[in-house]
């Protein structure tokens, strides 16, 4: 079992002993609570994307800002423009980067489809977090500004049989890769028992607090771990402590460039919902991000 692993259980069990002991958060709670760890850990594993993708790549500092923040401002007028297809096309990169990110560190060779299994593995995923969610899902799918939202049945059936249909696509790949020796059967077992777990947290938490917790410890501390091992093996960082400091700089103008477009909300000088712009925000980010770490865990 991996430290993260481990961390995972621990937190999954703390909240567990915390909810079923009567704590009860408000929705505007726990988007504070959530948004802290997201912004603390969760923004740092995509803040240093230049560092990756130039260690690589031979152009100019310049130009990779320059197409970085084209990507993000092309992303923001999607959204404004067209929020349903939006939404729709940065859930789907959402369920790719998730699936790359969780799997990729086990195959020396990548089967054929490999690409595919991550899509399916992160909608099974995320399917499972609306459905076991679906109230709250649906409530905030209403403050989104120009959403084509369906009625709440539709909703709800149609997450019931994509979580169905993906996990056990997922399934039946797994085995798959178990037979052909693309994967040992032991990584399997975890992978299927982890997998799980994280079914579970979405049925026993809410919504914001089970995605924070698989968001936080399964995806961005281990996206920062594999950053640290690559870093080190290139000798651009010597220690744990130069790479918080690589870290900082972008860190600190994300949060206080998030915080700042809250505050604006906040004064009504962005007529927008908080939920609105924090998806906004975030597939901003994670659309650049997503491409860097493919090029990234391809190296």
């Amino acid at each position: 079992m991996s430290k993260i692993t481990f961390l995972f259980l621990v937190i999954f069990y703390l909240l567990l002993t915390l909810f079923a002991g009567g704590v009860s958060l408000s929705t505007f709670q726990e988007m504070q609570v959530c948004l802290f760890f997201v912004l603390i850990l969760g923004i740092p594993h995509g803040a240093i994307d230049n560092i990756l993708y130039l260690s690589k790549h031979k152009i100019s500092k310049l130009r990779f800002y320059t197409i970085y923040l084209a990507i993000i401002a092309l992303n923001v007028l999607f959204w404004l423009w067209l929020p349903s297809l939006a939404l729709l096309s940065f859930l789907l990169l959402s369920a790719y980067h998730f699936g790359q990110s969780q799997f990729t560190n086990y195959f020396q060779k990548e089967p054929i489809g490999l690409a595919m299994f991550y899509i399916v593995w992160g909608i099974a995923l995320l399917s499972g977090l609306v459905y076991f969610n679906i109230e709250a899902t649906y409530q905030l799918l209403l403050t989104i500004d120009g959403l084509a939202t369906p009625a709440k049945i539709q909703l709800t059936l149609a997450t019931q049989w994509i979580l169905i249909a993906t996990a056990s696509l997922t399934l039946l790949t797994l085995l798959f890769f178990g037979i052909k020796r693309y994967l040992p059967w032991e990584k399997i077992l975890l992978e299927g028992i982890l997998f799980l777990l994280m079914q579970v947290s979405f049925f026993l938490f809410p919504l914001l607090i089970g995605f924070t917790l698989y968001f936080i410890v399964l995806h961005s501390i281990k996206v920062l771990q594999d950053e640290y091992r690559y870093l080190i093996a290139q000798k651009i960082v010597r220690s744990l402590q130069n790479f918080v400091k690589l870290l900082l700089p972008l860190s600190l103008v994300s949060i206080v460039g998030v915080l700042l477009i809250f505050g604006l909300i906040y004064l009504q000088w962005i007529p927008i919902s908080y939920v609105f712009a924090f998806l906004i925000l975030i597939s901003s980010i994670t659309v650049p991000h997503a491409y860097v770490m493919k090029v990234f865990y391809k190296a």
